[in-house]
């Protein structure tokens, strides 16, 4: 398991009493227990290796953690909790993996079924029937002195789509021959905004 659903009040309240060391080896054990999704190994030792207990006083944690929380079966180390969350976690997979599974054949069946999408959008009369689409009008430009516009010669704004000017602007140089700062639309600067 990648998940587990932890709930902090359940968790202090039956924890209140463990010291920091035994919320730390209470911890990784269950980690340990959902991540393999099995339980503790029935040897000590070799949960204390598991869990990196290096001291003394990480190994009694341990202890005190196992045997206020943890009950042996022939298995190793189990838990209620522990058990009961991964069955849980088996029984909401299974049943997301079939639904998937029928999922991916209804959307192949639907999509046969369903109307294209300009039949979805069309407007229906109080009948039911599609109402005719009237065509759409085309938009014509008015003025031919919208900036950045220019159009071929002999052509009226009427006749013609606007082509974009893509010449670039000339700046004016200064008085020193230098061209003049301008700013992306090719409007000079003030004099005082150019250094």
């Amino acid at each position: 398991m990648n998940f587990y659903r932890r709930f902090p009040s359940n968790y202090a309240n039956d924890t209140r009493h463990l010291t920091f060391a035994e919320h730390g080896a209470y911890t990784l054990m269950l980690d340990y227990c959902y991540a393999q999704e099995r339980p503790l190994p029935a040897d000590p030792a070799e949960i204390h290796e598991l869990m990196c207990a290096r001291t003394k006083a990480e190994r009694d944690a341990i202890d005190s953690v196992l045997a206020g929380f943890f009950r042996l079966t022939k298995r190793g180390y189990t838990q209620k909790k522990v058990k009961k969350e991964i069955e849980h976690f088996r029984t909401v997979s299974k049943a997301r993996s079939a639904n998937g599974r029928k999922g991916g054949i209804s959307r192949q069946a639907n999509a046969r079924q369903m109307p294209s999408k300009p039949q979805a959008f069309q407007k229906l009369d109080a009948r039911g029937e599609i109402q005719k689409q009237e065509e759409p009008v085309p938009l014509t430009l008015v003025s031919s002195s919208i900036k950045g516009f220019a159009f071929n010669k002999g052509e009226t704004p009427e006749k013609s789509k606007p082509v974009l000017d893509t010449k670039p602007k000339s700046r004016p140089p200064t008085s020193d021959g230098r061209p003049m700062k301008c700013d992306r639309f090719g409007t000079p600067y003030a004099k005082q905004d150019w250094d």
